[in-house]
């Protein structure tokens, strides 16, 4: 069986990305445990016309309290244009499991400055692992 691979594909480890809480680790993730703002965000990158998915890695590290989410989101030109978003609450991750949850983006044109961004709420206590955006095959 021929296993096709992504057309683009980007993974960056969750410390090599900029954000506004949390603490890198030595592992490449980073932890944000009860606090408010954007614990990732980035890479600014350019993509051309197509379709992609996109998203972090995330483990939840004990259950949302109250009204606690995070909002998983792609964005352009600096945040001004948001291309995709999602809430993620409690019951969308299992403590201690990491996940890769995404986004399903579809690009009419070249976009550039593109980024995926987590925005915490509510002081949910997560570890990011990793960023990854990819072009799915189109078969064959």
């Amino acid at each position: 069986m021929l296993v096709q691979q992504p057309m683009f594909y980007h993974h960056q480890p969750a410390s090599t990305l900029p954000y506004e809480i949390g603490e890198n680790q030595a592992d490449g993730s980073r932890i944000g445990i009860g606090q408010n703002g954007f614990l990732s965000y980035g890479p600014y990158i350019n993509l051309q016309a197509g379709r992609y998915f996109a998203g972090f890695e995330l483990e939840k590290l004990a259950t949302f309290r109250g009204s606690a989410t995070a909002k998983l989101e792609i964005a352009a030109q600096q945040g001004r244009i948001i291309l995709a978003t999602r809430t993620i609450r409690d019951p969308d991750l299992i403590t201690g499991i990491p996940a890769l949850l995404t986004l399903n983006l579809k690009l009419e044109q070249s976009t550039s400055g593109v980024e995926v961004r987590l925005l915490c709420n509510g002081q949910p206590s997560l570890k990011v692992n990793h960023l990854t955006i990819f072009e799915p095959s189109t078969g064959g």
